[in-house]
């Protein structure tokens, strides 16, 4: 899992700017594929709240995360950088400031 914070863009510098927080989850490697690996992970419709993933284990402890955007392991780099990355980029290049901070453990897709 990787987190992507994301903050404002040219369209809502106006208003203040925001923080966006968005979560992606890498596709497994064939080493988790071999060992017989699974998805740990429940991601839920988007709503106007944001989006809801939930760790998967055991039912009482499915604790709900809502997120601005979650990117499940389907997802392509091209998809993540499109709908987190090149909006800020873009603000960056008609002059105002931006930042994308990415964490995560190495090699969990940042």
């Amino acid at each position: 899992m990787s987190m992507l914070i994301r903050a404002p863009s040219k369209t809502n510098v106006q208003d203040g700017g925001n923080i966006a927080v968005v979560c992606r989850f890498r596709p497994p490697n064939q080493r988790e594929i071999e060992n017989g690996g699974s998805n740990i992970v429940e991601i839920e419709k988007r709503t106007e709240k944001g989006q809801t993933l939930r760790i998967v284990g055991n039912v009482s402890d499915r604790k709900p995360y809502t997120l601005d955007h979650v990117f499940g392991s389907d997802t392509s780099q091209e998809e993540v950088y499109q709908k987190a990355a090149r909006p800020i980029i873009e603000s960056v290049m008609d002059g105002y400031n931006g930042t994308i901070f990415a964490y995560g453990q190495t090699g969990s897709g940042k």
